[in-house]
């Protein structure tokens, strides 16, 4: 195996984000001390994933807002710079590596004290490329024995990164840590699934979410807690507070996702921005923009709308402001100022209110104004189809909200389409049981939600029969997203029922096939 065959095999930027977020999971719920496997998400202003033998074998990818780096020494390799008397590196080794990246190439953590890089294995992506790249012709030496399962570069020890992780994964623990893993639990981890207190304990009985919840966060791996999360519903809510043309029939619930440009694009009816607080929580970073806010919630004297720091104010949320009314002018949906806020705060920034528009975006870090206007520029030029986040360098979420009840969400996080689509089903079956009070709804587990979009990425969904006991949700599955005016489909795909006092949901009607989608 060469740096060509493992550039053949690995799968694409996002998803080795993923893969690579996993092992660090997984490795800090197995171990704990000096991570084999690690990541950080505070790599200046990048992101990597790291590995670490212990007897001088090591790994980095790097991931920059232009594409992803990847660095790799094999201590025993015949292509290591210290077999070279002056330590070069072997011909052809970084030859082609873009100018953007170029600077992974002098990094001071891979380089020696004389800055020449200390390398057997490179490999790139560019953001957009649709392969994996190494150097141009490359002569590698032979193996070194029948024994050499890494190649003469050492680039088969990133082999545990190929398609079949989690068989490679539960291997590795048994050699390297002599103990057998829960293959599920491994299987939930590498799907980067919200980590619950059932998948750690199955993997370490002695430990739960909480004890994780710093490396989780470090990490940026996503978080629930023990079960499916509980959704407190009002009697304002999306779907009770909104109805559908002249007979005022009730909105349904309709949801479609597709993947593009590294990213998951979902529009969905019906939910309003304090709804989906926690689920963009999920994925953001730690800081929150608000770029364009309307409501009438809060209006001056003259029925002038307040501007979103001062609403942030009213609310106790601390903030900082940019002032960007001269690139906002005529754009719709944008406000005259961005508002940057943590992420903890967003539920008590929207809390007992409504912006009828909405839109927010996270941002690794706090910006310089400077970068907030190159966001603005982004954001305000975008059109409705292509992804924004390719485009804003370590943004994880883009939500848009419209009247109260429409939501388009940008992800990175393929766990967030699966987490909205939960949170609906969660909003839509207490539209059934509120009254003039608030009712707890507990949202489906992931896995059955997961299943759903496995299966079509559109759906429908209307309430069916709904009792003080249970609540059916009737689900159409269709080959396209549900627009206003359009009818919904009378053949129903799936049913899903909720009972009201257990909190359970079952997913009944199982018809096969489904049209293809």
């Amino acid at each position: 195996m060469t740096a060509y065959d493992v550039a053949a095999k690995l799968p694409d930027i996002d998803l080795l984000r993923q893969r690579c977020k996993a092992l660090a999971v997984l490795e800090r719920i197995i171990d704990g001390g000096d991570p084999y496997y690690g990541y950080t998400s505070n790599w200046g202003t990048d992101e990597a994933a790291l590995m670490s033998n212990g007897s001088g074998d090591e790994w980095t990818v790097v991931f920059t807002a232009d594409g992803a780096f990847i660095r790799l020494f094999d201590h025993e390799s015949a292509m290591s710079p210290y077999c070279h008397p002056d330590h070069e590196l072997w011909p052809g080794l970084i030859d082609g590596v873009p100018e953007v990246l170029r600077p992974q190439v002098t990094e001071p953590a891979f380089c020696d004290e004389d800055g020449q890089l200390v390398a057997t294995t490179v490999l790139w992506r560019l953001a957009g490329d649709d392969r994996w790249h190494a150097g141009n012709g490359i002569a590698f030496p032979p193996p070194s024995g029948p024994y050499d399962d890494n190649g003469p570069d050492g680039s088969g020890l990133l082999d545990i990164l190929f398609d079949d992780i989690v068989d490679r994964f539960v291997e590795f623990a048994g050699d390297y840590y002599e103990m057998t893993v829960d293959r599920a639990a491994v299987e939930h981890v590498v799907a980067h699934r919200p980590l619950t207190d059932t998948v750690t304990r199955a993997l370490n009985p002695q430990l739960t979410v909480a004890d994780l919840r710093v490396d989780l966060t470090e990490i940026g791996y996503p978080i629930a807690g023990d079960g499916a999360a509980t959704v407190e519903v009002g009697p304002h809510g999306a779907f009770s507070a909104n109805s559908v043309g002249l007979d005022r029939a009730p909105f349904p619930l309709s949801f479609s996702v597709r993947e593009t440009g590294g990213s998951w694009m979902v529009t969905a009816t019906a939910a309003q921005a304090a709804e989906l607080a926690d689920v963009l929580m999920l994925a953001g970073n730690d800081t929150i923009m608000v770029v364009g806010l309307e409501t009438n919630s809060f209006l001056d004297e003259e029925y002038q709308q307040w501007r979103p720091s001062r609403i942030a104010a009213e609310q106790g949320v601390s903030f900082e402001v940019h002032q960007v009314a001269a690139l906002a002018a005529g754009v719709v949906g944008l406000s005259e100022e961005a508002v940057l806020i943590r992420r903890e705060q967003l539920p008590r920034f929207l809390a007992g209110w409504y912006p009828y528009n909405l839109t927010l975006v996270d941002v690794p870090a706090t910006p310089s104004a400077a970068q907030v206007d190159e966001m603005i520029v982004v954001i305000g030029t975008a059109t409705y189809d292509e992804p924004v986040l390719p485009a804003l360098a370590g943004s994880r979420v883009l939500f848009s909200g419209h009247d109260d009840c429409y939501v388009a969400v940008e992800t990175t996080d393929r766990a967030v389409p699966a987490a909205v689509l939960g949170r609906l089903l969660a909003l839509l079956v207490g539209s059934a049981l509120v009254d003039t009070t608030m009712v707890e709804v507990t949202a489906p587990d992931v896995e059955t939600v997961q299943r759903l979009i496995e299966e079509s990425r559109h759906w429908i969904g209307e309430l069916g029969t709904a009792t003080p006991g249970s609540v059916t949700v009737d689900l159409h599955a269709t080959s396209e997203s549900w627009r206003l005016g359009q009818s919904v489909p009378k053949k129903v795909d799936r049913r899903m029922v909720y009972d009201v006092a257990s909190r359970a949901w079952r997913l009944t009607e199982v018809v096969a096939p489904l049209p293809n989608q």
